[in-house]
């Protein structure tokens, strides 16, 4: 049976396709559904905030650096999080963004090759299937499907291109990720210029109507600043694990997703245009620099490898034994993209079910520190910042998910010039914990119970400034003073 044909879509095909796309929402509504993402809390703490107040312009959620002059471009998508979460709950959000996931993978499916694509839109589901949480993220996949796919192709740019600075305005607002975006139709510009020996007037004008647009947030131009710094900081890039290199990381396991990409390139290399192939290029060589940005080349794969895969079809079409013989070899590698897929993400939510709520964050602790409320301030750990502001949303935080890169050298005594950077070296008793206490009126350290092994001579230090555990469990160790 020709499950792959070009012509038409059989009624196996049909139900093949749906198995599989109900298959990738519901692994991803599952997935995004048990892992609670470290950021959630204060994204719905900043919602409120913003729902309340208006947009911040310093930071209204930490002690220590309360006068950081805040760029929370993510103002829109924080305040749509907080408004669905009540009605839909986190597993209803959870729900929704794998829906938008879902809708970002299909929009990279080419013309006539539906039936290709579910090869690599497995494939790419298992890389994708780490990423998958309830972040504004989701925005920035389905705004790069809908840059991918009309840059690519000429029709739907014809039809769709002046709305792309309309998009950045929206964009901008919502999620971090527009930069990419926006580096996208850069690259457009200059591979078409190269291409035509001239500039391309109509690209150009987008490109600079879609770079103003990116001005049209609260912050202006000044947008800019928090994107430059997040990405350029080195401090992030090595202290936090989604900003490290992907390719540090690599192994065996992930070469089901990358070969097929990389064979359809070299054996293809010519019938691909200019533009996708440094789309595909660049955007791998970004994603092995971080694994923050190796979702955006996993997305892309889907297309790219779906079109390669187009080639090798029309190559063999009028050869009816190589047709059969290709239609073979295309359901074996569905069967084995299919295992590999379930087998991978099988592993990947044994990981991540131990970031839930129930396993990973101090749920009880926080219940007795409702039942025993302190008058001082808490110190956490960065993980549990903004579970602390979300579920304490009377608390501030001494550092949580947004502030790695956050410096501000002219901060007065009072305040903190890099929290990220006083709290390892509290943990590594290079500032006194008690001196830090008595700047910041803290009273109640709460957490997890792994850092008594982890940071033995910090909890000396603490039991010699007689801090008292007052509760612990499998989690968590709340400690105050007499």
């Amino acid at each position: 049976m020709d499950i792959f044909s070009l012509h038409k879509l059989t009624l196996t095909t049909k139900t093949l396709s749906l198995i599989t796309i109900v298959f990738i929402f519901l692994a991803f509504w599952y997935k995004t559904s048990i892992f609670l993402d470290p950021d959630f809390g204060w994204e719905i703490r900043m919602g409120q905030y913003i729902l309340k107040n208006g947009i911040p312009y310093t930071d209204p959620l930490s002690y220590t650096m309360p006068s950081y002059p805040i760029i929370a471009h993510y103002w829109l998508s924080s305040s749509l999080i907080t408004r669905i979460y009540p009605v839909f709950g986190y597993v209803g959000l959870a729900g929704i963004v794998s829906c938008f996931s879902l809708l970002a993978m299909l929009i990279l499916v080419p013309r006539k090759g539906f039936s290709l694509s579910l090869i690599p839109l497995l494939l790419a589901t298992s890389g994708l299937f780490s990423y998958a949480s309830v972040r504004p993220h989701f925005f920035t996949w389905l705004f790069l499907a809908f840059i991918f796919r009309i840059t690519t192709d000429k029709m739907l740019w014809k039809k769709y291109c002046w709305y792309i600075p309309l998009l950045f305005i929206l964009w901008t607002n919502i999620h971090g990720g527009f930069a990419a975006g926006l580096f996208l139709i850069l690259i457009k510009l200059i591979v078409d210029a190269w291409h035509e020996k001239k500039i391309n007037k109509q690209i150009a004008l987008i490109s600079t109507l879609s770079i103003v647009a990116t001005f049209i947030n609260p912050y202006g131009i000044y947008v800019w600043r928090e994107i430059f710094i997040t990405i350029f900081d080195p401090g992030t890039r090595i202290g936090i694990n989604e900003w490290q290199p992907f390719i540090s990381r690599l192994s065996l396991i992930h070469a089901p997703v990358l070969v097929l990409p990389l064979v359809l390139f070299a054996r293809y290399f010519r019938s691909f245009t200019l533009l996708e192939k440094c789309f595909f290029v660049i955007l791998l060589i970004n994603g092995f620099s971080s694994s923050k940005m190796y979702p955006m080349w996993l997305l892309y794969s889907i297309y790219f490898s779906t079109k390669g895969l187009l080639f090798l079809t029309y190559e063999v079409k009028n050869n009816k034994i190589a047709s059969q013989k290709l239609n073979i070899i295309l359901s074996c590698l569905l069967i084995i993209a299919g295992t590999y897929t379930s087998t991978y993400g099988f592993r990947v939510y044994t990981i991540y079910k131990q970031l839930s709520e129930e396993r990973f964050y101090p749920k009880k602790a926080v219940e007795f520190i409702k039942l025993h409320p302190t008058q001082g301030h808490i110190f956490s750990s960065f993980s549990w910042g903004g579970y602390v502001l979300w579920k304490l949303p009377e608390h501030k935080t001494f550092v949580d998910g947004r502030m790695p890169h956050w410096e501000n050298q002219n901060a007065s005594n009072s305040e903190s010039k890099k929290a990220i950077d006083d709290f390892q070296k509290i943990l590594k008793t290079e500032l006194a914990f008690d001196n830090i206490a008595s700047k910041y009126t803290i009273d109640t350290l709460l957490l997890p119970k792994e850092y008594r092994k982890k940071f033995k001579k910090f909890f000396l230090a603490l039991k010699k400034d007689d801090w008292k555990t007052i509760y612990k469990d499998d989690i968590s160790v709340i400690l105050r003073k007499d």
